[in-house]
């Protein structure tokens, strides 16, 4: 079988690059990272296995849709923005 990539264990990421309960980021983080990573809102559901509308969400920053960023796919994001690529990533 071929590497496991939906795996994070299996990536042979940095030791500094797991998640931590302290770690947070904000609607208005996401949304910079994202688009920093060239994203669309629906690609980067696409790579995080949710729906647009959850990154919406997560990117609203007050009103009756926001919610707080799953920390899970904050650290995923940050992984992007240190290098990572998963096999969903847009070719550009």
């Amino acid at each position: 079988m071929g590497k496991n990539t939906r795996n994070p264990a299996a990536l042979d990421l940095p030791a500094n690059n797991v998640i931590e309960s302290d770690m947070t980021m904000t609607p208005a983080d996401l949304k910079k990272a994202r688009n920093t990573l060239g994203l669309s809102q629906a690609q980067l559901a696409h790579i995080l296995g949710t729906d647009p509308r959850t990154v919406r969400k997560w990117e609203a920053a007050s009103g009756t849709n926001a919610r707080g960023v799953n920390p899970i796919a904050a650290q995923v994001v940050r992984w992007m923005l240190d290098g990572f690529r998963p096999p969903e990533f847009p070719d550009r």
